[in-house]
């Protein structure tokens, strides 16, 4: 599932957008409940050398089936949480000095 980005990252770096490349965030998910922890080091490893950044989204049933996600009413706790820290590092990526409460 990580070929199509590791597709378009290679294709932006070759067109010379290794900036863009770099300002992006690649979110890794378990998508089958029990993630092979060597497989997610590597991509982890794959993607950090483009510098992009890594997150991880633990296992969620509602995010396994894809398609559109309600997010308040269908995930559980642990991913709705994980889901507002990676919006969270998000916004402090791209917004750092937002004029907001720390």
């Amino acid at each position: 599932a990580s070929l199509p980005v590791t597709r378009a990252i290679d294709l932006l770096r070759s067109m010379g957008y290794h900036e863009l490349v770099s300002r992006s965030t690649v979110i890794l998910n378990d998508a089958r409940n029990g993630y092979d922890k060597d497989a997610r080091d590597y991509l982890t490893e794959r993607f950090a050398q483009t510098g992009a950044d890594v997150e991880f989204m633990p296992f969620d049933p509602h995010l396994a089936e894809g398609g559109i996600i309600d997010t308040r009413g269908e995930l559980h706790k642990k991913a709705r949480l994980r889901l507002l820290e990676i919006a969270a590092t998000l916004a402090d990526k791209y917004v750092p000095d937002a004029d907001r409460p720390r």
